[in-house]
């Protein structure tokens, strides 16, 4: 293994010196409790009109709770096509379909179904997403499958559904990103966004998100304690929140192609920044670390400082722990100055993951009519709240920026800087080089690296039989689990206590990554670690979701209400890790570690953080082995036993789990280190096939507009690769990557994959097959055999030198992803 000073071929240079690219807002989209357009909510800020009023969509006489913030007098018809609300029914793909809209037109650009615009990225941001949908699944579940199941159903119901709807319908094919990090879901899309815009990549970006009210939200939080009956008062009285619904969404462009285009300009996102408390699963840090630290560096990344800050949107929950701590990290932050600081929430409620862009837009059209919003219902701060929290009143004020923050379970803390004016273009800085310098993984082959290759090498399979594992066998009978292991299997320094499977496969896969590279964060350094996660189900809801539709008053089960927000796995892991940098976790569903490998390596090639951890996690448990029995997604009989690609089946695939991470740094520092380098990351390109919502995705298109954009990026040609690394399900849909294979390569270039050897592991499969790639290589033990079935892939890989390597992966969801590495 050679180390990060290695040179390089003059090919493999890209620029590596760019200017700061200001990203600036040209178009607003919003549905609230207080408007549906930014006039409506610059008229209730100004003049104190809250949004909370006694509930009509939810039953709340079980909960403390009986006030939300709903989202009134919305007629879907009005706004959307008569197909889009013919074929949706959760609120939440409603909402946000009409506020992104509302958000294109706005900024004076034409979007409609099927158009393909691949020059138009999407990041979006939801907490719960399609929990409502969900829901109906527990409502009538009695003795199997309920009535109303289907595949529209669970398509809504999943993370991933998000994109796929609004590529379809308005008709957009650039990359496609899901933030899913509960209550700072949008804050933390607002800032891929914003990279996306930085390096280049784009020069408009669609970004928002939308949740809607939740039966099984409310329930969660309100057995929490955490809810108000009376309309909620942060940082007064009484205590608690109170939930909300909205959607919301900005166009973000190029400063420079608004200027060209002559486009209206509302504000500039100036600067953002993540961080991790790593302290708790649903509580902060009691002395407000996350808020003080995440404010300070957003501050920073917009070359400002606390001085320049007009005014600050808090979290403002209303809770109890919530409301001091934050209190306390902002006091930190201004060491005496006196900044105002209000709460929005007070006119809305919490409105999840859809909170921060919604509370940035209302401090934005705050700010341009020169004022403050108030924090509503304030009758007296509580002890520990002692800041300016602009009571009950807006405050004439006439300022040039403001910073808004938001602080999620799991420890995720996101915060945006935005100002009037773009500033003067930055001097040009140089973007860093990313290596990968670590790797691990935990599979049903083993829970080490060295153990996976082992059996890789020697063609096992590591498929078992669900009986054990599952109360009911419901067709197909195998699926490659990963066997119980505790923390004393991983390492004694970690701590598994209270964690879910999920949770403890994604730990174990990262410390490995970490210890590979010869790393040991500490509460000294855990500022320099980052990580970010993809998914595709995440964590195991049915606890929760089976008491509290199986009680007459719907009471939560409160010991893993917390870990169905997607991120709590990225919580988990940054807690046992020392984990306190730049975050994010991402739902595209299949692939979804592709989505992290990218944002890590954009965050590291842009200089804001030392190292990111990047990886995918799975569990294959009951609801989900049910779910997609049902749905015959799975492999029956022979085609699960002997396991490999048959382009007759359409979806059906052999589940497995397990988890696959990856360490990225700087080349710089690697060297600096002395580290030893897996393989260098060159670029990345994606897309997003929009040809159908309910139905599949299959042309190849999408994924051979992918690959051009990495290769692109990389300054690599098409002749140069050597080694493609792929993830198969097994099915109809792994056609679009034979077709580019076939198009680019003849069939002749070397295709990798551990899909048919450990089950199809979704999020992460790709990143483990790429992993175990680059560590076999390593090792010098070359290529395992394949049996995917395909006799131009399945041929035995000559020992010849691979130098250039492509990871492709694909599905009939639409997502497409390629990323190209270097091998030393």
């Amino acid at each position: 293994m050679k180390t990060a000073d290695s040179p390089r071929k003059a090919i493999d240079i890209v620029p590596e010196v760019r200017g700061k690219i200001n990203p600036v807002i040209t178009g607003i989209g919003v549905l609230s409790p207080i408007g549906h357009d930014i006039d409506s909510v610059r008229t209730a800020l100004r003049d104190g009109c809250c949004g909370i009023r006694p509930a009509t969509k939810i039953d709340m006489s079980s909960f403390r709770a009986n006030h939300a913030g709903e989202i009134r007098d919305f007629s879907p018809d009005a706004v959307l096509s008569q197909e889009v609300v013919g074929a949706i029914t959760d609120p939440y793909l409603i909402y946000a379909l009409a506020a992104a809209k509302a958000a294109c037109n706005d900024a004076g650009l034409v979007v409609e179904r099927g158009r393909r615009q691949r020059s138009i990225a999407m990041v979006l941001g939801t907490c719960n997403g399609g929990l409502v949908s969900a829901e109906s699944q527990y409502r009538t579940d009695t003795n199997g499958r309920p009535a109303t199941f289907n595949h529209q159903l669970h398509l809504q119901s999943q993370f991933y559904g998000f994109g796929k709807a609004l590529a379809y319908f308005l008709g957009l094919g650039g990359e496609s990103w899901i933030a899913t990090t509960a209550c700072s879901s949008t804050t933390v899309a607002l800032t891929i966004a914003g990279n996306l815009i930085r390096l280049g990549y784009y020069d408009a970006v669609l970004v928002g998100g939308a949740d809607g009210l939740s039966l099984a939200n409310i329930a969660g939080f309100d057995g929490l304690k955490a809810t108000t009956p009376e309309i909620n008062a942060p940082f007064s009285t009484p205590i608690g929140l109170n939930v909300g619904e909205a959607s919301c969404f900005w166009i973000l462009e190029n400063s420079a192609a608004a200027a060209a285009r002559s486009a209206r300009v509302y504000g500039c996102l100036a600067g953002y920044a993540t961080t991790l408390d790593g302290h708790h699963p649903t509580a902060p840090h009691p002395g407000g670390d996350g808020a003080c630290t995440t404010l300070q560096l957003a501050i920073e990344n917009a070359g400002l400082t606390i001085d320049d800050i007009g005014c600050i949107n808090l979290h403002g929950t209303g809770t109890e722990l919530n409301d001091k701590a934050e209190s306390r990290g902002v006091a930190r932050l201004l060491d005496n100055r006196k900044v105002p600081c209000s709460a929005t929430k007070s006119f809305f409620g919490h409105c999840m993951g859809s909170a921060g862009i919604l509370e940035a837009t209302c401090n934005l059209v705050a700010m341009l009519d020169d004022f403050i919003p108030p924090t509503l219902h304030f009758r007296e701060p509580r002890p520990g709240c002692n800041l300016d929290y602009v009571p009950n009143q807006s405050r004439a004020c006439n300022y040039d920026a403001f910073a808004s923050a938001n602080y999620a379970f799991g420890g995720s803390n996101a915060a945006v800087v935005i100002t009037r004016t773009p500033a003067d273009a930055a001097p040009a800085s140089p973007l860093k080089r990313v290596v990968l310098t670590g790797c691990g993984a935990v599979s049903s082959l083993g829970l080490h690296l060295d153990a996976i290759l082992d059996a890789l090498h020697r063609d096992e399979v590591g498929l078992g039989d669900v009986n054990g594992h599952f109360e009911k066998c419901l067709g197909s009978r195998r699926i490659g689990f990963v066997e119980d292991f505790t923390d004393r299997d991983i390492c004694r320094r970690l701590d598994f206590t209270d964690m879910n499977k999920i949770s403890r496969m994604a730990t174990a896969a990262a410390w490995m990554a970490l210890d590979t590279a010869g790393l040991r964060p500490s509460r000294r350094d855990a500022g320099d670690f980052g990580i970010a996660v993809g998914l595709c189900n995440g964590s195991d809801e049915t606890a929760h979701m089976k008491r509290t539709f199986a009680t007459a008053n719907h009471v939560a089960d409160i010991g893993s209400f917390s870990n169905i927000t997607p991120n709590s796995v990225t919580g988990w892991v940054s807690t046992a890790l020392y984990l306190k940098g730049a975050n994010t976790t991402i739902t595209n569903g299949p692939h979804a570690a592709m989505s992290s490998l990218a944002f890590a390596y954009d965050t590291i090639r842009l200089g804001d953080s030392r190292y990111m951890l990047a990886g995918g996690a799975d569990e294959a448990y009951e609801l989900i082995y049910g779910n997609y029995n049902f749905l015959n997604w799975v492999c029956l009989g022979d085609d699960e036993v002997d396991y490999r690609i048959r382009m007759d089946n359409t979806t059906e695939k052999v589940l497995g789990e397990g988890a696959a991470f990856a360490v990225l740094e700087s080349a710089d520092n690697a060297a600096a280190r002395t580290a030893p380098v897996l393989a260098e990351i060159l670029g990345y390109g994606f897309s997003t096939d929009g040809d159908d919502f309910f139905g599949p995705c299959l042309d190849a298109c999408g994924l051979d507009y992918a690959v051009s954009t990495a290769l692109q990026r990389s300054g690599i040609a098409v002749g140069e690769i050597d080694l493609i690394i792929w993830a198969p399900q097994g099915n109809v849909q792994d056609k679009k990557m034979l077709d580019i294979h076939r198009k680019y390569w003849h069939s002749d270039k070397p295709m990798v994959t551990t899909t048919f050897h450990t089950g199809f592991v979704e999020s992460s499969s790709i990143l483990m097959s790429l992993a175990c790639v680059l560590a076999s290589l390593d090792r010098g033990r070359g290529v395992w055999p394949q049996r995917t079935g395909v006799p131009t892939v399945d041929r035995p890989v000559s020992n010849t030198a691979i130098r250039n390597v492509l990871a492709i992966a694909g599905s009939d969801i639409g997502y497409n992803y390629a990323v190209v590495l270097q091998r030393p």
